[in-house]
């Protein structure tokens, strides 16, 4: 009895401990892998409160079809990163005032297509960036912007890219 009360233990405490290791894993996934060396991550409603403020630049990277059907954030620019390269690198610079290290947020459906773009604009000189990993749909990291009810804004063919 003694020997297996001394097993059983052993393994509830073996599965505790591969449960937080798990646990740690995935904590350092999500703060570290996502943004890796491109930049950091932030979540919508900092993001929105930080460009309501103007202490970051948020860009709505999606296509046009995407923001006629949910809006734009009310506080972002939509400028999308699905045109030609020269334009939309003009286009952000416009945005930020022509200052590569002011920062910059991006946001997309779910994360995923700014956390490719981040590398790229790294590499165009943008040093100080963000990426709204949670996206306007939500993703892994987050209901979406969509989800916890953040003020957008219609978007129609020919308006405007500025909040």
């Amino acid at each position: 009895p003694m020997a297996r009360t001394q097993l059983t233990r052993m393994s509830l405490i073996g599965t505790a401990l591969l449960v937080l290791a798990a646990t740690g894993w995935w904590a350092w996934q999500t703060r570290y892998a996502v943004s890796g060396n491109q930049g950091n991550f932030i979540e919508v409603r900092q993001a929105h409160a930080r460009a309501k403020s103007g202490d970051i630049v948020l860009v709505d990277v999606r296509r046009p079809a995407e923001w006629r059907r949910s809006g734009v954030p009310a506080s972002g620019h939509a400028i999308t990163m699905h045109q030609d390269g020269g334009r939309f690198l003009a286009q952000l610079l416009a945005a930020t005032g022509g200052n590569k290290t002011r920062s910059l947020a991006l946001i997309c459906a779910t994360g995923g297509r700014t956390t490719w773009l981040q590398a790229r604009l790294r590499r165009a000189g943008f040093s100080n960036l963000y990426n709204v990993t949670e996206g306007m749909m939500g993703s892994r990291y987050g209901a979406g912007w969509l989800k916890k009810g953040l003020p957008v804004r219609q978007w129609t063919t020919g308006s405007s890219s500025r909040p």
